[in-house]
């Protein structure tokens, strides 16, 4: 059984990293870890649907999986982190600043890696990057080319013409090149074949390893996904609405098995 209680069918339980308060009960973090992301009652709403109210709060160094169906919000979520979206009520707190309003000063800390690579079609991956370091002051050439080696990335071949996992690739390089303080992934191994999404979920685990002062929220639906990252909490998005795990206290269960449960309403 999981070291949580129910309160009005949401779990409360104690989270080091994850902070999230839904509908009157707390899950409260804590320690020395500098607050990257406080969300206080945010919700943002769709004609049919809407994400939300929710609190939550990401710490540097944090890894959370951000977990749910297709449509359950990640993705708005992931574009209220990275300020591509405002809230419609609610206070969000994102890196030093409430945030009213669409916010392009966050790209230059937060490397938002979305499920289609966004850049030029007529460029080749080598100009993508050298055009990239005009946006950000901390750009990494070494950091991006050094992934985009190991991935074996054709430096020469046009966006236009990539495939889907190698358009992934650029979109990480991209992201490792940015040296962001958060790094959001929207469900990165989505259409990979089985080896590019174990090498890419390896590369993810390695750079976070090498930037432990990095907050990463991994969305994805893919469960399996969940066993070869290390988190340290888990987020599950139903209908809109989060519960959380840490994953600390994951006792005699893996992770994937725990989100199954929590899709499922049966934690």
């Amino acid at each position: 059984a999981l070291p949580v209680e129910q309160h009005d069918n949401l779990l409360f339980c104690d989270v080091r990293t994850v902070e999230l308060v839904v509908g009157g009960s707390l899950m409260n973090a804590g320690g020395p870890a500098a607050t990257l992301v406080d969300l206080r009652g945010v919700t943002y709403r769709y004609p049919e649907f809407v994400l939300g109210p929710l609190d939550l709060r990401i710490s540097a160094g944090s890894r959370v999986a951000l977990v749910g169906r297709n449509g359950a919000g990640k993705t708005t979520l992931l574009s209220l982190l990275g300020g591509y979206r405002a809230a419609v009520d609610g206070t969000a707190w994102l890196l030093g600043d409430v945030r009213t309003r669409p916010d392009p000063s966050l790209r230059e800390h937060v490397a938002f890696v979305p499920t289609e690579l966004m850049g030029l079609q007529w460029m080749r991956v080598r100009e993508h990057f050298d055009f990239l370091r005009n946006f950000y002051a901390r750009w990494s050439a070494d950091s991006a080319l050094g992934l985009a080696a190991s991935l074996d990335l054709d430096l020469n071949s046009r966006l236009g013409s990539l495939s889907r996992g190698n358009g992934l690739k650029v979109a990480l390089c991209s992201a490792w090149g940015q040296g962001a303080e958060l790094l959001l992934l929207d469900e990165p191994t989505a259409g990979l074949d089985p080896v590019a999404r174990i090498e890419l979920l390896r590369q993810v685990e390695s750079y976070m390893n090498d930037h432990p002062e990095v907050a990463l929220v991994f969305a994805t639906h893919i469960l399996e996904d969940l066993e070869e990252i290390g988190f340290t909490d888990l987020l599950v998005l139903r209908e809109g609405r989060a519960v959380a795990q840490p994953v600390q206290h994951l006792v005699g269960d893996r992770i994937s098995v725990v989100a199954k449960r929590m899709l499922l309403g049966e934690g």
